[in-house]
């Protein structure tokens, strides 16, 4: 991707490093190239994403003008991604940062952490089974494998030399005594802290039956083992919410189990706090020929 700011030709790579997004097709302003689908922004001097969710940063390329002529200098192996640089761990800096969560505001916070230049000790604490995964995927392919949707591997975490607890569930954080405790009754003693939790999906507690066993909530790949289990292809189900998360789930679930699928929705029409009834009229009519 080249692209001319204030009379300058930077070169970058031409795909965003979240979802591969063709960066073409995106904004460019000021200095940032801006992702058309999920709004990354990176800095096209650096190729450092500098805002949204992907992690890796753009390989860039040296550019020069010769002869009324841009000039880029392309390896023959094209890299896809550049990965960024992180501070070591050095064991004389006692400073311990605790972050509750496991997801990938977790992930993201280590990383600022390490890249700018953070060089104590970092524990995580979460209290998933799995290290960080891309969490959107769930919704949109029930047969994910957990594996492939890690954001980072296990050896990650090590070079970086963080130490990440896996079925942590933090009970209570002290910030008098600066100490979190869990609820297996082990603690860390921190210097500064970070609650990157997430968000819980909600069940109306009003809601008659809500607590019955085959009321699901679609969040977490053990919620996505406990639907799998519960459903065949003879199996009616019924998804409740209309945005993203709901539809992605009711397509997956026509896609992959079952074709007994029904949607309800608040509003007259799916996605129409997003995107307005015109839209939302059109995704009815494509959601119900599937």
């Amino acid at each position: 991707l080249v692209a001319k700011v204030k009379g300058k030709f930077f070169c970058t790579g031409a795909y965003c490093t979240h979802y591969s997004a063709p960066l073409a097709l995106g904004t460019c302003s000021k200095y940032r190239v801006i992702s058309p689908w999920n709004n990354c922004e990176y800095d096209v001097r650096t190729g450092k994403c500098v805002g949204g969710p992907a992690l890796d940063d753009l390989p860039t390329f040296p550019v020069k003008v010769k002869d009324g002529r841009v000039l880029a200098s392309i390896p023959l192996t094209l890299p896809s991604r550049a990965r960024p640089s992180f501070a070591k761990r050095d064991k004389n800096n006692k400073t311990t940062f605790c972050i509750v969560g496991g997801g990938a505001g977790a992930l993201a916070a280590v990383e600022t952490l390490r890249s700018e230049g953070f060089t104590g000790r970092i524990v995580v604490l979460s209290k998933d089974a799995s290290l960080p995964y891309d969490r959107p995927v769930l919704s949109k392919n029930l047969n994910a494998n957990p594996e492939r949707i890690l954001l980072r591997p296990p050896s990650h975490f090590e070079d970086l030399g963080v130490e990440f607890r896996l079925n942590s569930e933090v009970a209570s954080v002290d910030p008098k005594e600066k100490r979190v405790t869990c609820k297996d009754g082990t603690s860390v003693a921190y210097d500064k802290a970070l609650i990157a939790t997430g968000s819980t999906p909600r069940s109306p507690p009003e809601l008659p039956g809500s607590e019955l066993k085959n009321v699901f909530t679609m969040r977490s790949l053990d919620d996505v083992k406990r639907i799998k289990e519960a459903i065949h292809r003879d199996t009616r189900v019924v998804v409740i919410g209309s945005s993203f998360l709901g539809v992605e789930t009711a397509s997956a679930l026509v896609k992959s189990v079952t074709p007994h699928v029904t949607l309800l929705s608040a509003e007259a029409e799916p996605f129409q706090k997003v995107f307005g009834p015109k839209i939302g009229k059109l995704m009815k009519r494509f959601l119900r020929k599937k």
